[in-house]
């Protein structure tokens, strides 16, 4: 059933409670394709869905009025998670009129060429559309997260439709922030915005925090995840904060292993880091969510990586994580290496490249050992741990 979320806005999307890959990111929570349905004098509906997932929005949409009577088709971004069921709409609703930003036009007929011949109103900053009762306002916001991304505002209500900003891969129930467990949905923010949004450059996304925030939405309904009604200015004020650069007085340690030498020395850095009071999140490559992974390497002031090498190379499911790492915004942040071989090694090179691609800068000695580590190898490594930890205490 579609819910209201307000006088003339209604949530019309879809739910994907099996989605368990998005991107190559783990999405334990699955997800939602949020589409809404505003209704004045006339009426617009803003995205749409998945085409996987079409059944789902014809029927809510159905259950409010017929589509075929639809005014008009809003696309706030091109990607088919939320335009891929433009095409199936349109066929249905003849008369409805498209409008996106010049962006976003260029990259619905790309995906749709059979639209070559539809009208589509290409707005820009500030443009509005009177529904009769509720005034829509458009507001691109170029790279957050594509060139075409645009966020539409409903202006006598406060609802601001923001598209991937703001939003959470998170099927539940729950529809609004204030029905799903707060620490949960704040995280599952966190994890959305680092491995989404933070693959960018800030400033784009720093221009699109100030847009909003001269709007004080009331409501902010994002195209994944829950809608903010209760924590609106909170989400803002955490996207203000990732996006200036910001880092925390911890830690996170990012490993595998092959034989048990690798994961021995990550023990021992943990333990390091322990002993100086400074927290440290530790993870495997190999069977982490690399969400879970991004979204505390983006506040960390430590980045601490090691592996082992394989055929001269760093193992890969270590390099797999530092290439999304590689492709986030760059932080003042603080690097520690560390490595196993057996003949030539390797591995170390690797990360080290990839630390400078990040601009991650290397503040210790590289941790190297041989086969397996010796007593007075983690007696060695113990001392640089905690070291390392002071460091990112003093910093």
């Amino acid at each position: 059933m579609p819910r209201e979320i307000t006088k003339g806005i209604f949530w019309v999307g879809a739910k994907d409670f099996t989605l368990r890959d998005f991107h190559s990111y783990w999405t334990s929570r699955g997800t939602t394709y949020n589409a809404y349905l505003v209704r004045g004098n006339r009426s617009a509906l803003v995205d749409t869905v998945k085409e996987t997932h079409f059944d789902q929005l014809l029927r809510r949409v159905e259950t409010l009025m017929p589509l075929e009577e639809l005014d008009y088709l809003v696309v706030n971004h091109c990607e088919l998670d939320h335009m891929g069921s433009l095409e199936k709409i349109l066929s249905l609703a003849p008369r409805a009129k498209v409008i996106a930003s010049a962006k976003g036009a260029e990259g619905i007929l790309l995906h749709f060429p059979g639209l070559s011949g539809r009208e589509i109103t290409v707005v820009k900053p500030g443009d509005t559309l009177d529904l009769g009762g509720i005034t829509l306002a458009f507001y691109p916001i170029p790279m957050v997260h594509w060139p075409d991304s645009m966020a539409t505002y409903a202006v006598e209500p406060g609802v601001l439709m923001p598209n991937d900003a703001f939003g959470q891969h998170y099927a539940a129930e729950a529809l609004f922030d204030d029905e799903a467990p707060k620490e949960l949905v704040l995280r599952e923010l966190q994890k959305y915005y680092a491995s989404i949004v933070d693959l960018l450059n800030p400033v784009p996304v720093r221009k699109a925090i100030e847009a909003v925030k001269s709007l004080s939405p009331k409501i902010i309904a994002p195209s994944h995840g829950v809608i903010w009604r209760a924590m609106s200015q909170d989400v803002i004020a955490l996207y203000e904060a990732w996006a200036s650069g910001s880092v925390e007085v911890k830690a996170t340690l990012v490993y595998d292993t092959m034989y048990g030498a690798t994961e021995a020395m990550a023990r021992i850095i943990e333990e390091g880091f322990e002993s100086e009071g400074v927290p440290i999140s530790v993870y495997r490559a190999s069977v982490s969510d690399f969400q879970e992974v991004l979204a505390d390497t983006m506040v960390s002031r430590g980045i601490i990586v090691g592996g082992p090498t394989m055929n001269n190379r760093l193992y890969p499911p270590v390099a797999f994580f530092l290439e999304y790492l590689a492709m986030s915004a760059r932080r003042e942040r603080l690097g520690f290496v560390f490595s196993a071989y057996g003949w030539g090694g390797g591995a170390e090179k690797d990360i080290l490249g990839y630390f400078e691609q990040s601009g991650i800068k290397p503040a210790c000695e590289l941790w190297r050992v041989r086969f397996r580590p010796t007593d007075q190898d983690l007696s060695s490594g113990l001392e640089m741990a905690k070291a390392f930890a002071r460091l990112i205490k003093g910093g």
